[in-house]
């Protein structure tokens, strides 16, 4: 038998009997095991039988909660009247009770039949969209866009009349939820490179209008063909369900679950907000959201602070809040830190948070001269927990992926086993190896060699120089030119590219010359990298790319040049170590279950993102400095405060030690430190 006590602040969230009902749990506050006692108090308090319908965020959320029930004596009486599901999971079960033969497409490959073939008799005569024959990245840049457009909360089946109007409209509520920028960044920027945007037009929607209707054609065709993608399951299911119900109906009682729960609602976007709205309107039921304003770090991916601060202004009832302000997870001095800093934001709802703990943590912010010594630091300390603290774990923590390729390939040359999800090796992306292969032609470039090999090295170098490679037609063109003359350097075949008599992407082949020329010329691997990242438009931060290759999401390059000015002109010595970390990587990933590596590792390497909903005995916090912690993009105050709740989320990781290392200097620049620590009460002492 359980011998779990809810204390004042569960009890009340867990008896609260009001229709709409918020809890608000800050870090380390017991939120999942309180959610399933709210049901169980529920179900014995009620005179009928009550069914639950509790979404999860995660797919790991929703197998931890159901195995609480499944495994604990407590909760077999929810055993039979709960499901607990996904958002996507519970779409798609329903969706496919509609429609015989439905097949889920989410790769790339999909994505290019997709365009290429199941859409192309939509675009290939159209004015502006027939320009997608012409281009390389079109076919899973476009789906992305139609995916964003849903998550957004746009809809497609809006007669032709009220369409357009119906997309102004919620442009501007958007606005109201500070969602615009990401509708910028996510759907009018990659349209408007490749110019797939009506440029006679003055008004945003003017110039989207043929890819909106496109888009609009596009939608109803595939749902025709049986084909979804990932936010399809969502969307359909939203639009499906006002399709059935628009007269008013609601679910037939025996259907119907008397109360739908939502576990971390401030991570849900504007498609999981309408789509849990139309739920609760067809079930009759009442509703209670879960989660904390505070670790709202999701915007993303279009989640909102506002969904969970003002839940009012999206459902049809006044909610109850329960703060649930007991934290059994950090020490008192960490709930210290953590509510010092976490006040500084004005959109929260303000908490008085006990630990259960009356212990200090270890808090040290140290001060390093610059990042390598911050990295040889943090490989000693992993090194400690691999040999001497078996059960115990550390985790480094980032704001960028990019941080963490030196600490990866140092480790890796210490043999020092790490896990990091598969996603932030950035090492084993395909855009990191055509880097690293540059990289090898600049030992090389006045070295004899086949003029195949030559012609291929310049080839992928001029695909780089700009956002796109080159169209077949000019790869074709220019390669014939190459081989025609039959260059026997590198250096020799750049000489050659100057004469190409064409322009290329409309750009004079000087412009070409000129990039990989600045490239290939540099003195050290460091300068080296530095001109590759500013100067190659092709492997510099890209939406559309990102989705299929790591590297495009956060480009390393900072964090890369300042790791290898150790290694002055020994380009080959830079390559070998990093081939020797690629080399291990691959053989953790191909020799071990990426579960049994999580379970197993004492050091665990990820962002701050990735942190949360996790705990480790030691948390070290990476680059403690302004301009990372927060972000120099963060703008507005709204920008800044989704800064500030990162670094909550980072720092209430830790169970014992806390270590936050700052630089004073990078790239020979002086750094200035995080104001974070200032608000926290914190000094930095040097190491």
């Amino acid at each position: 038998m359980s011998t779990f006590v809810l204390n004042k602040s569960q009890q009340g969230f867990t008896k609260c009997d009001d229709d709409f009902t918020r809890a608000l749990a800050p870090a380390g506050s017991g939120k999942t095991a309180t959610l399933l006692w709210k049901c169980l108090e529920d179900a014995n308090a009620s005179n009928r039988k009550n069914k639950y319908l509790i979404f999860t965020f995660t797919r790991v959320a929703r197998d931890e909660l159901r195995d609480r029930i499944n495994s604990r004596e407590e909760f077999k009486e929810l055993r039979n009247i709960t499901r607990i599901e996904t958002l996507n999971q519970w779409g798609f079960n329903y969706i496919k009770g509609l429609k015989d033969g439905i097949q889920l497409k989410t790769s790339k490959l999909d994505n290019f039949f997709l365009i290429n073939n199941s859409l192309r008799p939509l675009w290939e005569d159209k004015p502006i969209l027939g320009k997608l024959s012409n281009l390389r990245y079109q076919y899973s840049e476009l789906i992305q866009i139609f995916g964003e457009l849903k998550t957004l909360g746009f809809r497609h089946d809006y007669d032709k009349q009220a369409f357009l109007n119906q997309f102004s409209l919620h442009l501007n509520w958007l606005e109201s939820n500070n969602l615009l920028k990401y509708f910028i960044e996510k759907v009018y920027n990659p349209l408007a490179d490749p110019e797939l945007l009506d440029s006679g037009k003055n008004d945003l929607v003017g110039q989207l209008k043929p890819f909106l209707e496109f888009w609009k054609k596009a939608t109803e065709s595939l749902w025709k063909q049986s084909l979804i993608t990932l936010d399809d399951q969502k969307y359909w299911a939203l639009i499906k369900l006002n399709e059935q119900y628009s007269d008013g109906r609601v679910f037939p009682a025996p259907q119907r679950y008397q109360h739908i729960m939502v576990d971390e609602f401030q991570d849900i976007n504007p498609l999981d907000l309408f789509l849990i709205k139309k739920l609760v309107e067809l079930n009759k039921s009442k509703l209670t959201i879960v989660g904390d304003d505070d670790q709202a770090i999701f915007e993303w991916r279009a989640s909102s602070p506002n969904f969970i601060l003002h839940p009012e202004r999206y459902f049809d009832g006044n909610f109850s809040t329960h703060i649930l302000d007991i934290n059994y997870r950090s020490p008192k001095n960490i709930v210290d830190y953590s509510q010092r800093l976490i006040k500084n934001n004005q959109r929260r709802v303000d908490k008085k948070v006990t630990p259960v703990l009356n212990s200090n943590a270890m808090v040290l912010p140290i001060a390093f001269k610059n990042h390598m010594e911050s990295v040889q630091f943090v490989v000693e300390l992993a090194k400690e927990f691999q040999e001497h603290n078996n059960s115990e774990k550390i985790a480094i923590i980032s704001r960028k992926k990019g941080q963490l390729i030196p600490i990866q390939i140092t480790l890796t040359s210490h043999d020092i086993e790490f896990y990091a999800k598969e996603d932030l090796n950035i090492l084993l992306s395909h855009a990191f190896n055509d880097l690293k292969k540059h990289l090898e032609v600049i030992p090389e470039k006045n070295n004899r060699k086949s003029s195949d090999v030559i012609i291929n090295d310049l080839l992928s170098f001029c695909n780089h120089v700009y956002r796109y490679p080159l169209k077949k037609a000019e790869y074709v063109s220019l390669k014939s030119f190459l081989q025609k003359r039959s260059p026997r350097t590198f250096q020799q075949g750049l000489d050659i590219l100057f004469e190409y008599p064409y322009t290329i992407k409309g750009n004079h082949i000087l412009n070409f010359h000129h990039t990989i020329s600045k490239v290939v010329n540099s003195e050290t691997v460091s300068a080296a990298i530095f001109n590759i990242g500013e100067e190659m438009a092709g492997l510099k931060k890209h939406f559309a790319k990102s989705d299929d290759d790591i590297f495009y999401k956060d480009p390393p390059f900072l964090y890369m040049v300042e790791y290898a000015e150790k290694y002055g002109n020994d380009f080959w010595g830079f390559i070998d170590h990093v081939e020797n970390a690629i080399k291990k990587m691959t053989a953790y990933e191909e020799n071990n279950d990426d579960i049994d590596l999580g379970i197993r590792s004492n050091v665990h390497l990820m962002t701050a993102l990735r942190a949360k909903g996790k705990e480790f005995e030691t948390v070290v916090i990476l680059d403690v400095n302004d301009g990372i912690w927060p972000i120099k993009y963060a703008e507005d105050e709204y920008q800044l405060e989704q800064e500030r709740r990162l670094f909550y989320v980072a720092m209430t990781r830790a169970k014992k030690s806390l270590i936050f290392l700052t630089l004073k200097e990078m790239l020979g620049r002086p750094m200035n430190v995080c104001p974070y620590l200032e608000e926290m009460g914190l000094s930095v002492s040097d190491f």
